[in-house]
């Protein structure tokens, strides 16, 4: 039985091959840290979460809001190690840092 021939041999692919999209007008760079630093937005934001029940938003939003504010000032506020608010940024905070964070908004 003669060998059938399934495919043909890939070409190459390089980036220099796509094509260059020019776009009209102006465009501006987008700073998500004037919405993340929001306290009513990211408050609201973290109660829909939790009221979804969705803790990996949850902690998401967070740390991007811990990453657009003054983390010295809210360790003065709140009473906490500016490590434990980095370690809250990188991973799963606790419910006493969380609501020691939050009032520190409220105090905002």
């Amino acid at each position: 039985m003669a060998k059938k021939k399934l495919s043909k041999k890939q070409k190459s692919f390089s980036i220099d091959d796509m094509p260059v999209v020019k776009v009209k007008g102006k465009s501006k760079a987008y700073n998500p840290s004037k919405e993340l630093s929001s306290v009513k937005k990211i408050s609201k934001a973290l109660v829909e979460c939790m009221l979804d029940g969705d803790e990996e938003v949850f902690n998401e939003i967070l740390a991007g809001h811990l990453a657009a504010i003054d983390k010295k000032a809210l360790a003065k506020k709140t009473g906490l190690s500016r490590q434990t608010i980095y370690k809250a940024m990188n991973g799963n905070p606790t419910v006493k840092t969380v609501m020691k964070i939050v009032q520190g908004l409220k105090a905002s």
